[in-house]
């Protein structure tokens, strides 16, 4: 049975990134309710998502040849991804780690971002997406599913702005039904084709970043959707499919294998997607529900998630304070770890679970606290891939910036082996601190902070710490 500081852990780790040394000392005797419409407070109040950009490509004017302009707009392709990966990549790891909040919307902006998964290569239209996202993330799935529907990086993503009504596109209706609201054996092929013409004329202008109606695009015939005969548009399909218990069960399924346990408990499922359905999709009651339930804090449902690599790295510079000088290397890291924001290996997002901790990249994992925060060298075995050397110079590279006063301070005047045990129940609040003490001697310093600080990063260096 669980203890009700570790109850709190766990919910933290679920709703978020974890605590800041400073935020688990002002927070770990906190009622479950208490810290849970905190979490919802904090993430009303969450800033959409900033980070640097410029405008799209503009139009290119004038008597370029042609060669020239696939230079130019070549160049302009290398500044906008350069831009997505050191402005809004960073700013969005920053914000996971900042210090002095949970991230709750962040988390869920991160659930979000790998079900509506999407690629893009230009950062206006990521900037868009995210903070779409962001607005969205606890408000209803109605409305965050529309609105991924008109997002441009999204149409772009999935081909809809080839659908035209002599020559239908199927790319985005498939997805639709298939990943985003209903799974696979709840719609026809004839669905598809009859859901893809009526989303015929949703386009959206690239440079701009904007969603436009292409009335003239539209095909305005009558569709067959789920037995129904009408002149429906893609507002309509929308309609259609969340009107059906499926979309909410399938819904509900993904958010419990994500937030609770990756083998499904389908009765708890259905119980909780009735209410979801019955709630308008409301996504804010549908997570209260959750995080307010007994079973979430049963012992079966600790501490056996295995932390997607974005969530290790941003864990890690929250308890540590740290910040990185080098977003290159930081992306560089997290494709070398297996996940880059928004850049998922496809539309069906990253598959999670195991398939972070592949030999190779377990290695990495495991030593990834001594790379940030002790420059370490990594000799690690390479992947058979192009990209594999780039990777492992970057990693090289992946040094933070840390201020561990927080976390020193929550150790300081206490006895050695207090302090030991202290720093356990913070890292590895589910692990018994006897089972450790060989890591001792992995943590011998001649001054004490230094010891401190070492062992700390050790304890981040065990497997259980790959672990939520």
């Amino acid at each position: 049975m669980l203890t009700h500081q570790q109850k709190l852990a766990h919910l933290y780790s679920r709703a978020g990134f974890g605590l800041s040394p400073a935020e688990w000392i002002r927070r770990r005797d906190w009622s479950i309710e208490q810290a849970v419409v905190d979490l919802f407070r904090e993430a009303d109040r969450t800033p959409s998502l900033g980070g640097t950009t410029t405008e799209e490509m503009s139009d290119i004017e004038g008597a370029l040849s042609r060669m020239q302009r696939r230079q130019q707009r070549k160049q302009a392709n290398q500044e906008q991804r350069r831009l997505l990966i050191t402005g809004l990549n960073r700013d969005w790891v920053h914000r996971m780690a900042d210090p002095q909040r949970v991230g709750f919307r962040e988390k869920m902006m991160l659930f979000w971002h790998g079900h509506f998964a999407v690629q893009t290569l230009f950062a206006g239209l990521a900037r868009t997406y995210a903070n779409t996202i962001h607005q969205h993330a606890l408000g209803r799935f109605s409305d965050l599913t529309l609105a991924m529907a008109t997002d441009p990086a999204m149409i772009l993503f999935l081909n809809n702005q080839q659908n035209h009504k002599d020559h239908p596109n199927e790319n985005f209706a498939r997805e639709l039904m298939e990943l985003f609201t209903l799974g696979r054996g709840q719609y026809s092929e004839q669905d598809i084709r009859e859901g893809a013409r009526a989303f015929t004329g949703w386009a959206c202008q690239p440079l701009k970043g904007e969603f436009i109606y292409k009335a003239a695009d539209h095909d305005g015939g009558q569709k067959t959707f789920f037995g129904q005969t009408g002149n429906w548009n893609g507002q309509d399909i929308l309609e259609m499919i969340l009107n059906r218990p499926e979309s909410a069960r399938f819904v509900t399924r993904k958010i419990y294998r994500y937030f609770v346990h990756d083998t499904p408990d389908e009765a708890r499922i259905e119980s909780l997607s009735i209410r979801f359905f019955q709630s308008g999709y409301d996504i804010t009651s549908l997570m209260k529900e959750i995080f307010l339930s007994d079973w979430f804090y049963d012992l079966a449902n600790v501490g056996n998630r295995i932390k997607s690599p974005v969530e290790l790295i941003a864990g890690l510079l929250k308890s540590f304070h740290g910040s990185f000088d080098d977003p290159t290397a930081l992306a560089m890291g997290q494709s070398a770890l297996g996940q880059v924001l928004f850049f998922p290996p496809s539309v069906a997002g990253w598959h999670g679970g195991k398939s972070w901790i592949d030999n190779q990249r377990l290695l990495l994992r495991l030593q990834l606290p001594m790379i940030l925060f002790e420059a370490a060298n990594v000799d690690l075995p390479l992947p058979g891939d192009p990209e594999a050397v780039d990777q492992m110079a970057a990693i090289r590279r992946l040094k933070a910036d840390v201020d561990p006063q927080s976390l020193l301070a929550m150790v300081h005047g206490l006895p050695m082996q207090e302090a030991r045990n202290q720093l356990i129940a913070y890292f590895l609040p589910h692990q018994p601190p006897d089972e450790l003490d060989w890591i001792n001697a992995y943590a011998r310093a001649a001054d004490p902070t230094r010891q401190m600080l070492t062992f700390a990063i050790r304890l981040c260096g065990l497997p259980s710490y790959q672990l939520a």
